[in-house]
Parts: C-alpha cells; sequence; structure tokens
C-alpha cells in the first residue's frame, strides 16, 4: 500500500492526532489511532515500517513541528519508541 500513496503528497501534520493517523497506516496496524501511545500499545498489530519510510515519517514529523506541532512528554515517549524522533 506504501506504493499507492507519495508520502510527499502528503501534507505535514499539524496535532498528534494527525500524526497518530499517518503512523497508524505506515505501521499498518488494525485501525487509525489518535494518539500515538495507543499506536505505541497496539504496534504489535501491524509490522515496523521499513527503515527508509521511517526517515520519510520522521521527516513529515520534523516538518509538522517547525509548523507549530507539539506533543506531551508520553507522546514524545511514544514517538521515540516508534522510531521517529
Amino acid at each position: 500500500t506504501e506504493a499507492l500513496i507519495d508520502l510527499s503528497d502528503i501534507p505535514a501534520p499539524t496535532n498528534e492526532r494527525e500524526l497518530a493517523w499517518l503512523l497508524s497506516f505506515y505501521w499498518n496496524v488494525d485501525q487509525a489511532y489518535n494518539t500515538l501511545p495507543e499506536l505505541m500499545e497496539r504496534r504489535n498489530r501491524g509490522q515496523r515500517p521499513m527503515p527508509h519510510l521511517l526517515r520519510a515519517l520522521k521527516g513529515k514529523y520534523e516538518a509538522g513541528k517547525a509548523l507549530g506541532l507539539t506533543l506531551a512528554s508520553e507522546s514524545l515517549e511514544a514517538a521515540a519508541k516508534l522510531g521517529i524522533c
């Protein structure tokens, strides 16, 4: 499914929900989760994206931060465990 959607066509996330949904898609989990801690708890229902996709997702997260995206400490911890920060 990653080949169907060009990640560069997706705008940078502006809030945690958008980031969590984006990561949920690329983690291939059973549904889109609204928070990073929720996704972190259920990441074993999908599979970790390939390294090049993780780098691209990290870039989306960084672009979102540049636009004002902020995460609570629990969400930052989950983001680090998911490999995007």
